[in-house]
């Protein structure tokens, strides 16, 4: 009996060491394996980090393309192109799709037509075009900002709000080379030059005192640039309206989200911010608008997040120091003040107070020249 006591106890107190050892066996075994994956993740960290602000900045600097891509973000080609010759599927009724050609670039564009055009409105072929500005109302050539294309939801809305609400205008809109259905590749000259493509269509149908330039984000330093070559011709167009705009391309680079990331790093401003001086990308508002003698409006919201407001605001500023005392006025109106409707930088269409604020834009103009105010128009 002893003999049976002493093996059991033995067996018992041989179990627990044998499950120590396995114990400190597992966790020898595992410090090696967390070491690694620890490794494995600082390595990936590193690597990042390495592309972030090693790789992305040189190939900036070094290549045209990828700041092209940058500033324009043409690849970013929604919605899809072959959709945009049917403008009814964008719920844009009383729509024409008309391409245009410049220097063997096709331009897509839309005519939409005010809502007092509507009853008049024929599926026929363009020789009708003639008919469809064949009365008074305001004509907009809407210049849109980088990615996507003239389809895009938020722009769609705006169209709808110019030319069904009371401001009752023609929309015409396009998409730049590069962008929805046109062709080419964008560049800084070559999207102004598009642009003025499309308003010479439209001043061949309507005497200038109808046409308004609408540009939001990077259109209004497209508007701007457009309005400077067109002032030297003596052209000028009855108004400008710019939609959260910025002063300077390199300004506005630094506060996007992806120059914000960057902007700290000792080597940012000579790889990053001077590049933008190049011809091919180059938009600096504040050092043209003081030459640029047509009626301004400005419309920013306070809670835009791409564009800040103090951008907005340092170009009107700019505005008022720079130009001369008998140029036409320069406004400046918030959008969306409080931030309760979300405007942000892109929905400015969904301020109820929108359509008021243009038209009393457009008769404060008429005002000015009865009382002989003298500016181009």
């Amino acid at each position: 009996m002893l003999r049976h006591r002493e093996k059991d106890q033995n067996k018992s107190s041989k179990f627990p060491s044998n499950n120590l050892n396995e114990n400190t066996d597992k966790k020898a075994n595992n410090r090696p394996i967390h070491h690694k994956r620890g490794f494995k993740f600082f390595k990936k960290v590193a690597v990042f980090v390495f592309i972030i602000y090693g790789v992305v900045p040189l190939a900036f600097y070094v290549s045209p393309f990828i700041r092209r891509c940058f500033i324009f973000a043409h690849l970013v080609n929604y919605p899809p192109f072959f959709w945009l010759s049917n403008p009814e599927y964008f719920g844009m009724n009383h729509t024409r799709h008309i391409m245009l050609n410049n220097d063997n670039i096709k331009l897509g564009v839309w005519h939409i037509l005010p809502k007092s055009q509507a009853k008049h409105w024929k599926i026929a072929p363009e020789a009708v075009i003639e008919e469809d500005f064949n009365d008074k109302r305001p004509v907009f050539l809407y210049l849109h900002g980088h990615c996507e294309n003239r389809a895009a939801g938020y722009r769609l809305n705006l169209y709808k709000v110019l030319s069904e609400s009371k401001v009752d205008g023609h929309v015409v809109t396009f998409d730049y080379r590069g962008y929805g259905d046109s062709s080419g590749t964008p560049t800084a000259s070559g999207v102004v030059n598009d642009s003025r493509t499309v308003y010479s269509w439209i001043r061949h149908h309507v005497a200038k005192k109808r046409v308004i330039i609408w540009g939001h984000s990077l259109g209004t330093a497209i508007a701007l640039k457009l309005a400077k070559e067109l002032a030297r011709e003596g052209e000028h167009p009855k108004a400008i309206i710019l939609e959260s705009p910025f002063n300077s391309i390199r300004e506005a680079a630094q506060k996007y989200p992806f120059g914000a990331v960057m902007n700290f790093m000792p080597y940012f401003r000579s790889l990053i911010m001077e590049p933008l001086r190049h011809e091919e990308t180059s938009f600096e508002s504040d050092a043209i608008i003081g030459q640029i003698a047509t009626p301004i409006l400005i419309l920013h919201s306070p809670n835009d997040w791409l564009v800040p407001y103090h951008l907005g605001r340092k170009l009107y500023k700019r505005a008022l120091r720079n130009r001369p005392s008998n140029y036409g006025p320069v406004q400046f109106v918030d959008i969306d003040k409080t931030g309760e409707i979300g405007c942000g930088h892109r929905w400015v269409s969904w301020d109820p107070n929108l359509p008021n604020i243009v038209i009393k834009f457009l008769k404060s103009l008429k005002l000015k020249n009865k009382i002989g105010k003298k500016y181009p128009v």
